[in-house]
């Protein structure tokens, strides 16, 4: 198991952490350094929001070397694109990642390093097939995989609630208990979460159905102002019907509401 190291070091102790939220979608984004004057890294950054991010390095006495999404996000338009333009950064995703803007590609088992700290690579599909987990000692940055309180859609994308499973149940939920869970979305006013707590009070991971595990797919019909989202972010990417399994019309129904069960033996 990658990355179950759960001590900080004398340097990540220290270090700089700040949490952007944007309102419009629900996005949570991260900025991550070691020092003041050092190199730093975002993790999921919103279009909008790139100004303020910029500031906050320029008041942090900041060099951003690195951007990274945990996937490709349908709700926004990624900042990535307009952080390496304006910064020269380094703009990263999962190898799995079909989008252009990205300059560097990551797997299971990788790092990704700036001066002074590290984040351990997780392959986490399911919500889509390109998401992917970032852990740094003490915390993971879950993406759409794992939210508080809650799971990401597995109903486009290319999801897979199946995948899902194995993601949760087989790798994040296998971090010690104390781990602190910081999400890509949250629309309950939530900051973050631990391993633990997820265990035993997230209504969307349930032992049900006799012997099996219930995911639910997706807990409610998406907006019109959701889905026109959906279509700008997709366009932003560059994103094809074959590519995303999402139809042609993004502003047209996806199936939702539906739950899988996925018959497991309990101990």
């Amino acid at each position: 198991m990658v990355g179950l190291r759960g001590v900080l070091t004398d340097t990540e102790a220290r270090m700089i952490f700040r949490q952007l939220f944007d309102s419009t979608s629900g996005t949570y984004s991260y900025l991550l350094a070691s020092r003041h004057g050092g190199e730093a890294l975002i993790i999921d950054p919103v279009l909008e929001r790139v100004d303020r991010w910029l500031q906050l390095v320029r008041e942090l006495d900041l060099r951003l070397v690195k951007a990274v999404d945990t996937h490709l996000h349908a709700d926004h338009v990624t900042g990535l694109g307009e952080l390496r333009d304006r910064t020269r950064c380094i703009t990263v995703m999962g190898e799995h990642s079909r989008a252009d803007v990205v300059s560097m590609r990551v797997a299971e088992g990788d790092r990704i390093e700036i001066e002074g700290l590290r984040l351990d690579v997780l392959y986490t599909p399911g919500h889509t097939d390109d998401s992917y987990s970032f852990l740094l000692a003490d915390r993971v940055f879950t993406g759409d995989t794992l939210l508080i309180r809650g799971t990401g859609r597995t109903d486009f994308q290319n999801g897979d609630p199946r995948a899902q499973y194995d993601s949760i149940f087989n790798k994040l939920m296998k971090l010690p208990d104390e781990t602190l869970v910081y999400p890509a979305h949250d629309y309950k006013g939530e900051t973050v979460s631990t391993i633990g707590e997820d265990k035993f009070f997230n209504p969307r991971i349930k032992v049900g159905c006799g012997s099996q595990i219930c995911l639910s797919r997706r807990g409610r019909h998406r907006g019109l102002e959701e889905r026109r989202r959906t279509a700008r972010a997709l366009r932003a990417w560059g994103s094809s019907s074959s590519s995303t399994g999402i139809s042609r019309d993004p502003l047209g129904s996806i199936d939702a509401g539906k739950s899988v069960q996925i018959p497991i033996q309990i101990a």
